[in-house]
């Protein structure tokens, strides 16, 4: 069972104020809702928990195999260049995969970070659960899996496989705003 930590990044490192409420990091519970029955999976989110300090304590104590990040084309990419090398610092042997719509698009500036090990391209949900699965059993195939990296994109995901978000894997009192997800298209496989 690999030891996730997936990391909804802070939305901009210039706007600190822990008495505002953020978003639900949806995207990050349909992650983590698909690799949970599998695999140990805990979701920090860097709005709701500020501070360097609060995160590497938290870091320390979960001491995580993988750790993923959420990264859309915002000052959020900001947050994870500042935390990618600190992390590596504090331990080599962790994991770091960055999903999302930024490494879709821009793999290439993603994967020449040198704290990168790992992208996921396109739907995460299916992949990243399969990313885990591979971690423990063979990691030297990480690499070969589709979505991972610029390797080629499975097909779409069946909308009706998808579960329902599990919320109790956060904190729903420290949110105040949900967004629900509508870009998904519905095909059958």
């Amino acid at each position: 069972m690999a030891k996730v930590l997936l990391i909804q990044p802070h939305r901009d490192l210039k706007i600190i104020d822990s008495e505002e409420k953020y978003a639900i990091p949806s995207s990050l519970l349909v992650v983590a809702t698909a690799i949970k029955d599998k695999h140990s999976v805990k979701i920090y989110d860097r709005n709701v928990e500020i501070g360097d300090k609060r995160f590497f304590e938290f870091l320390k104590k979960d001491n995580p195999d993988i750790i993923g990040f959420t990264a859309m084309t915002s000052a959020m990419l900001l947050d994870i260049i500042h935390l990618g090398p600190l992390i590596k610092k504090e331990n080599k042997k962790i994991i770091i995969v960055i999903g999302g719509v930024h490494p879709t698009i821009e793999p290439d500036s993603v994967l020449n970070e040198k704290y990168v090990d790992y992208i996921i391209r396109g739907e995460a949900d299916e992949a990243f659960l399969e990313f885990c699965d591979i971690f423990d059993k063979n990691p030297k195939k990480l690499g070969t899996l589709k979505n991972i990296n610029k390797n080629e994109l499975r097909p779409l995901m069946n909308m009706d496989k998808l579960k329902f978000p599990d919320y109790s894997l956060i904190n729903l009192k420290k949110y105040n705003q949900v967004f629900i997800m509508t870009t998904r298209e519905n095909r059958k496989a």
